[in-house]
């Protein structure tokens, strides 16, 4: 039988975590200045890979699909990381 219990967290453990979460966070803040940065050339790409115009009912609702949805993404991640 295995021991399934975890193990308290030792002193000396509590920087490396702390050090790892701080990573996480710059990480993960860069990612998201990047792409928010970036949502209209993405967008801009995506709508390039079909056959629509962006002056189209169509092409402008794929535009505004992938331009709009990553920022509720990025909204809503926000949201719960703070």
């Amino acid at each position: 039988m295995e021991n399934t219990q975890s193990q308290p967290i030792k002193q000396d453990d509590s920087g490396r975590i702390m050090g790892l979460w701080i990573s996480v966070i710059i990480v993960a803040t860069t990612a998201w200045f990047s792409s928010y940065s970036h949502l209209n050339q993405i967008a801009d790409f995506f709508l390039s890979l079909t056959a629509y115009d962006r002056s189209s009912h169509t092409g402008e609702a794929i535009h505004f699909f992938f331009y709009d949805t990553p920022q509720g993404f990025i909204a809503v991640g926000r949201h719960y990381l703070l």
